[in-house]
């Protein structure tokens, strides 16, 4: 990235706690001039996301991907590794990689790099989809169908 011109961050932020570099040495130390923080359990998530340009998640697995619904919903773009529902969610495939492939991720962020502001990162595409499949009150209807379906409701009204 740097031979193009590209400009390395200064910071970046992970949520959850800093790992035993006995367990998982991340080498953070191998990438000169950039701070790597640790932030532990954020509290206040959505104001904290909303803070940044990109979030990414190189998560290895998720069955759902719950804090990056969250960070799509709160409108920032999100570079994803292709677990859970995420593919289904974010339309562009430059803004997904495949999960346990370094070189993968590392690509997309230089193609991020190069063309970011030439690229649609799919926030607005993303956030309909949340809506449409994921609101409280999809949820709570499909759950009332599905709940009266296996108990059958005495007047055919649904419970709630």
């Amino acid at each position: 990235m740097a031979e193009r011109g590209a400009r390395l961050p200064r910071q970046i932020d992970f949520t959850g706690d800093f790992p035993s570099p006995a367990e998982n040495d991340l080498g953070l130390s191998r990438v000169p001039g950039v701070r790597f923080e640790f932030l532990g359990r954020v509290e206040t998530f959505r104001d904290l996301v909303r803070s940044y340009d990109l979030v990414i998640n190189p998560s290895r697995s998720d069955s759902f991907g719950m804090a990056a619904i969250e960070t799509l919903a709160a409108g920032v773009p999100l570079l994803s590794s292709r677990t859970g529902v995420l593919p289904e969610v974010i339309q562009c495939e430059h803004m997904l990689f495949p999960p346990q492939r370094p070189e993968a991720l590392a690509l997309a962020l230089d193609r991020l790099t190069r063309d970011w502001s030439m690229l649609n990162l799919g926030v607005v595409e993303a956030q309909e989809i949340i809506r449409e499949r994921f609101s409280i009150e999809r949820t709570a209807a499909t759950v009332d169908r599905l709940y009266g379906n296996l108990v059958g409701t005495p007047n055919g009204t649904p419970y709630l």
